[in-house]
């Protein structure tokens, strides 16, 4: 029952943030999507009551999403009622408490414990990554004038947003993805393989699109870290020639680009990041940075405490943080910034422990788990996420809950050393038709 409510919730995300209609019953902050996940949440805890199941450890996890919202809470109060902030509206940052922080850890919560076990979590990401082709191919649609879907447009640079937000954003969303795609690829077989690395294509295309730079930088680094971190088991899945088929794609990609976007990426990717002003390279980033630093230095305290919940809102800037970790810190200090980065870090070290000991189907997608978080947390250096946020907690959810199956069950990988035999490389089928 609750497997098919995550599906449908990830249908529901396509429909509210893809195609931009967001159903709304009338009251406020409360929409279709809403309606979904709370019918899902309150699923979840019935269940669990009546199978008298526990809480998984999830080596500190929850309980950094618990100090997150609690510290959320307690600023919001404290700005709202004891000190308050000039101008501060309490009904709509409640809103966006809600909105914004308290609905993101309960996307995390339900696809964690919504998913039973790793093949339930398996069917729901296969599902939430059809959704992010589908963004893909609403994306490469409007903005190559094929059709007007009405929710991507061309920005006055020039540059093509998304269907998950605006370009930097979109970028994020996609250095999330993008190694998740790949494994798909990695993972199939016969047509099912061409598709998925058509899929990878398409998606590629998107990100060049963007001329995102931060995008870029988060992918080319996660990258680097993710061979790195784990070489150990990228030879047992031919990492070569992915990276030939990743390279000639990517080659592709960038001739059919600079047809079109060839002065762009020039301009930004070249020019500015090279012109030696610190504000032009960042675009107008560091600047931003360095009113906040200015404002927190006024009042030392803020280092360690923040603002408050939604205080950046009311200064009277035109320009968000452009940084999510300095914006959280901003706001919550350092237990707002810390929560996050704990999170990420610890999320690859449950990928590094899961991959080592995962049945031979799950590796590929944990494996690109651990690329991909890191991409994202690279990635939110130089932008804020809002919409995107939810796609982000559904996908750590489901990827957890592989990770920790394997985990529990434990079985050893052979070591990258063991020479495994031919007929062990060849790829298998599972129940689902996928190779395993």
């Amino acid at each position: 029952m609750i497997k098919w409510l995550l599906i449908a919730l990830v249908m529901t995300l396509m429909v509210v943030f893809i195609f931009g209609l967001p159903p709304n019953f009338g009251l406020v902050g409360f929409s279709l999507k809403n309606l979904v996940l709370y019918v899902a949440g309150i699923s979840l805890v019935v269940r669990n009551v009546v199978d008298r199941r526990g809480f998984i450890d999830l080596g500190g996890i929850q309980a950094a999403f618990a100090l997150l919202v609690g510290y959320g809470i307690i600023t919001y109060l404290v700005r709202s009622f004891l000190l308050p902030f000039p101008h501060y509206d309490p009904l709509q940052s409640g809103i966006t408490l809600k909105t914004n922080l308290v609905e993101h850890v309960m996307f995390f919560l339900v696809f964690f414990y919504g998913a039973r076990n790793a093949d339930d979590a398996w069917q729901v990401l296969r599902s939430l990554l059809v959704v992010v082709v589908v963004a893909n191919v609403v994306t490469l649609i409007d903005t190559s004038g094929v059709a007007s879907i009405g929710v991507v447009e061309i920005g006055e640079d020039g540059r093509a947003q998304g269907a998950i937000g605006e370009q930097n954003q979109y970028a994020a969303f996609l250095a999330l993805f993008n190694p998740a795609l790949v494994a798909m690829a990695r993972m199939s077989t016969g047509w099912r393989r061409n598709v998925w690395w058509g899929w990878v294509l398409l998606s590629a295309t998107d990100l060049l699109l963007t001329v995102s730079r931060g995008g870029f930088v988060a992918t080319i680094m996660s990258t680097a870290l993710g061979l790195y971190l784990f070489r150990h088991y990228l030879p047992r899945l031919r990492v070569g020639p992915i990276i030939g088929v990743v390279a000639v794609l990517l080659l592709v990609v960038a001739l059919i680009a600079s047809t079109q976007y060839g002065e762009l990426l020039y301009e930004r990717v070249l020019r500015q990041s090279f012109s030696g002003n610190s504000f032009d390279a960042s675009s107008g980033r560091t600047e931003t940075w360095m009113r906040i630093f200015q404002d927190m230095a006024s009042q030392p305290i803020t280092f360690i405490t923040g603002f408050g919940w939604d205080v950046y809102t009311y200064l009277g800037r035109p320009y968000i943080s452009h940084n999510h970790y300095l914006g959280e810190w901003f706001e919550l200090g350092l237990i707002g910034m810390g929560s996050y980065i704990f999170i990420f870090v610890r999320s690859v070290r449950f990928a590094l422990q899961a991959v080592a000991v995962a049945e031979e189907r799950w590796r590929p997608q944990l494996i690109a788990f651990g690329f991909g978080i890191m991409g994202l947390a690279i990635a939110i250096f130089f932008v804020n996420l809002f919409q995107a946020w939810a796609y982000v907690w559904a996908y750590v959810g489901l990827a957890l809950r592989i990770a920790i199956e394997a985990i529990n069950k434990r079985q050893p990988a052979p070591g990258p050393a063991d020479a495994a035999p031919a007929a062990a490389l060849l790829p298998r089928r599972d129940a689902y038709g996928w190779s395993k």
